[in-house]
């Protein structure tokens, strides 16, 4: 995961943001591959009933299957991998001081 709930900046009601990584894909992995995992990944989680798919978004820089579990909402990509970077160093910077996580 990665973004405002996994780095600590997270408030009441946002989304959390996960990146499906595929083992040997590299940072520049190729966008039509995401395209079609995510195209998988709809297919497999609509068949089940744990979370509902809210939409599928192909056409942006990052490609974003929206889902909903429960009152949550999960925003998925593939190989997305940068933001998770960002997302350790503004969770070391809160974890500096408790007044860091109030500028959000």
């Amino acid at each position: 995961a990665f973004g405002s709930v996994a780095n600590g900046f997270g408030t009441s009601g946002c989304d959390l943001d996960v990146v499906v990584h595929e083992a040997g894909a590299g940072k520049n992995a190729d966008l039509s591959a995401a395209k079609l995992m995510l195209l998988r990944l709809r297919d497999i989680i609509v068949s089940g009933d744990m979370f509902s798919v809210k939409d599928l978004i192909l056409n942006a820089r990052v490609p974003i299957l929206k889902l909903q579990y429960g009152m949550l909402e999960v925003d998925l990509s593939v190989n997305n991998t940068t933001p998770l970077l960002n997302t350790r160093l503004l969770k070391a910077y809160a974890a500096l001081h408790p007044s860091v996580g109030e500028l959000s």
